[in-house]
């Protein structure tokens, strides 16, 4: 945690950087493939091009690296806080380390919710009478009234219950976080 505290505005700044470089730097292999410069180059994708397409190949790079550039400029202040963020996340994580049990925990309980969903759902489905068609290769469900709004009802309280079950994770990182921090 040390390491990600102290080298964080290091990684995210040569990320940025290093996108923006490397699309310039992509642009520039298209542009001289596209001239026929003598370059040695081991790009396979950029061979049997035509050179009109090399050219709006490296137009393009060349758009996206400065538009992205102008971005950057623009949103400085939003990645110097996401990097103070970070920085903070890192200290947060190293004071409470069982906060990383959180998400296999409940990805654990979302399974088996989940596979209980289905299993109700499947059993709801599977009282209804199943025919085979004649002329279709796939089997038809006579749905009654009651079992189709019972279904209905396990999808929508499955659905319900999954976000419920996804979000209560969420909750308690950020309680925990927010006692963490203003205590």
């Amino acid at each position: 945690m040390i390491l990600m505290r102290f080298c964080a505005g290091v990684v995210v700044w040569s990320l940025i950087l290093g996108y923006i470089f490397g699309l310039a730097a992509f642009g520039g292999v298209a542009y001289l493939e596209a001239t026929n410069s003598e370059i040695n180059h081991n790009i396979d994708i950029l061979d049997g091009l035509s050179t009109d397409n090399l050219m709006i190949i490296a137009i393009v790079c060349w758009s996206i690296a400065g538009i992205s550039l102008l971005l950057l400029f623009c949103t400085c202040a939003k990645i110097k806080l996401a990097v103070a963020v970070l920085k903070t996340a890192s200290q947060f994580v190293a004071t409470s380390p069982s906060i990383l049990l959180i998400p296999p925990l409940f990805f654990i309980v979302t399974t088996i919710f989940i596979a209980g969903w289905g299993l109700i759902t499947f059993f709801l489905v599977g009282t209804n009478d199943v025919y085979a068609s004649s002329k279709l290769p796939f089997a038809f469900i006579d749905w009654n009234d009651k079992t189709l709004y019972f279904t209905l009802y396990s999808i929508f309280a499955g659905l319900w219950g999954l976000a419920f079950v996804i979000a209560l994770p969420q909750f308690v990182i950020v309680s925990s976080c927010c006692i963490w921090y203003f205590k």
